[in-house]
């Protein structure tokens, strides 16, 4: 697809999700063109990827009227429902999760009965992943939550410690699926990704990848992880690290019949540019190289990758910060 963009406006990082064929996109409510103060309202809308159209995508918005977050958001599809992860607006930042129904001509409604408010708390945004396992012989799916640790519920200051649960239904989270990777910190949302089964890179198995932006601004890498266990720590730039301000995206795609990660980000400092790298592995080999983009980003993007497509998400630097997707093969580079 070209680049879209949309009539609705951002107030922090988006998501990105496949259902339908479809891309759905969360994001906390800006100001509107008019560049109004955000209101921070949970906004969830799909974007045909054949034929985007702001008529079509807002006649199917769901605006979250009593739930806001200033933070990024998270969205997977699982169990044949989009499911919306959130950092709340209340003192402690608790995690919220709530199950969004799908209907046939892809209209939402909000399974606000089943909403589950955690006691885990967070320093930035949440991250989900869908990730087949075997289990006794049969393929089961779970829904994998990550999140850099907040405060507590005394809302004390954030440890930022990497967590990760998974739940096989998504309604129930039991504490014994629940880690914490106490040697890594960030303040700002991680990203997940599965590398699918049956198909993995050559230097690594299918597995869980998770990438983030470290306190000191570098960003990483961490991988493969089975949840419980963890390798393979790498920065992004073995010899020039990469930095950001904001969160990175990591998806996986299929480039020629094997699955490669791929990682963008937003610049450091005054430079929004996206920034894009692709590799099997980030391989010292193809970690020196990225590229750079034209367009830049007010806060961090997110990406997907569906089959040999890769999809990206951000809010844009205009005034408003009207949210953009595109293909990235379809936006412009610049030396970087």
């Amino acid at each position: 697809m070209n680049k879209f963009t949309s009539g609705a406006t951002a107030a922090a990082g988006v998501a990105l999700a496949n259902l339908n064929d479809l891309l759905w996109v969360a994001f906390p409510g800006g100001g509107g063109l008019g560049a109004a103060e955000p209101n921070y309202k949970l906004n969830i809308m799909p974007v045909n990827r054949d034929n985007p159209s702001d008529a079509w995508s807002f006649e199917r918005l769901l605006v979250l009227e009593n739930d806001t977050t200033m933070q990024q958001p998270a969205l997977a599809e699982f169990d044949g429902k989009l499911w919306l992860a959130w950092t709340g607006t209340d003192a402690a930042h608790r995690l919220n999760l709530l199950p969004i129904t799908v209907s046939p001509t892809n209209h939402l409604s909000a399974d606000l009965q089943n909403k589950i408010i955690f006691n885990w708390t967070a320093a930035g945004g949440p991250s989900l992943a869908v990730r087949q396992v075997m289990v006794n012989k049969q393929v089961q799916q779970r829904l994998y939550l990550t999140f850099c640790a907040g405060g507590g519920l005394g809302a004390a200051a954030p440890s930022g410690e990497l967590n990760f649960a998974y739940s096989t239904d998504g309604r129930s989270w039991p504490e014994s699926q629940h880690v914490v990777w106490n040697q890594y910190h960030s303040l700002l949302s991680p990203s997940l990704t599965e590398v699918p089964i049956g198909a993995g890179l050559p230097t690594e198995p299918p597995d869980l990848f998770v990438a983030f932006t470290g306190t000191d601004h570098r960003l990483y890498l961490l991988g493969p992880t089975d949840h419980a266990h963890l390798s393979g720590l790498k920065y992004i730039g073995d010899n020039d690290p990469e930095t950001s301000d904001y969160a990175p995206a990591i998806g996986a795609y299929n480039n020629a019949g094997t699955w490669a990660l791929f990682y963008v980000w937003t610049g450091s400092g005054s430079n929004r540019h996206l920034y894009y790298q692709d590799g099997l592995g980030f391989s010292t080999q193809s970690a020196n190289y990225h590229s750079a983009y034209s367009e830049t980003s007010a806060f961090a993007p997110a990406v997907l990758g569906i089959a040999e497509h890769r999809y990206v998400a951000w809010a844009g630097t205009d005034a408003a910060h009207r949210l953009n997707v595109a293909e990235l093969n379809e936006l412009h580079t610049i030396p970087s």
